[in-house]
């Protein structure tokens, strides 16, 4: 894949259904470098495969960057069913790239939600741990991004909208409206 030879795509194609999930996800990895619209259509096949290690890593990385909404329901969805772990909370970064990159309002709202329906989950003695990383990297991350949006697109006021709902998600005002 370094040398971005394209002989060697039929070799990095058959290795994608390798037993060995390192090898796949190499083998995905070399394809991208060589054959980056082959390598999207390997990645929306494996999507709903069982997946783990490198291959798994190799395709949620790229449907996160892919921006690809038709996965949401899926890459959200899968997210708000995770127990409380540490698999869950590592998983925020992949969804922080994922909201960024999609530009459905309602699709992003609804990941934001499920962030800072997990941030209030993590017990209170574990909160000042989290809260800086979830609120200042990961909320404020997508925030940022939309923020951009907004502002090259003012007359958007859904996206004005989304900024707003988003800022009220860091700061828990949303959800000590209600009381």
């Amino acid at each position: 894949g370094e040398y971005k030879k394209a002989e060697y795509n039929d070799l990095f194609k058959a290795a994608v259904n390798d037993s060995s999930y390192t090898v796949a996800g190499n083998a995905l990895e070399a394809l991208q470098k060589t054959d980056a619209p082959a390598a999207s259509a390997l990645v929306k096949q494996l999507a709903n495969t069982t997946m783990k290690g490198k291959l798994r890593e190799v395709v949620m990385t790229e449907i996160f960057k892919s921006g690809d909404e038709s996965m949401a329901d899926k890459i959200i969805g899968d997210f708000s069913k995770m127990p409380m772990s540490q698999a869950k909370f590592e998983a925020l970064n992949g969804l922080n790239i994922y909201l960024s990159a999609i530009k459905n309002i309602e699709k992003v709202k609804w990941g934001v939600s499920e962030i800072a329906k997990f941030r209030e989950s993590i017990p209170a003695a574990f909160r000042s741990q989290t809260d800086g990383y979830i609120n200042d990297f990961i909320l404020k991350g997508i925030l940022t991004k939309k923020e951009k949006e907004a502002n090259a697109d003012k007359d958007n006021v859904a996206l004005q909208e989304l900024v707003k709902f988003i800022k009220a998600k860091i700061s828990g005002e949303e959800e000590k409206k209600g009381f």
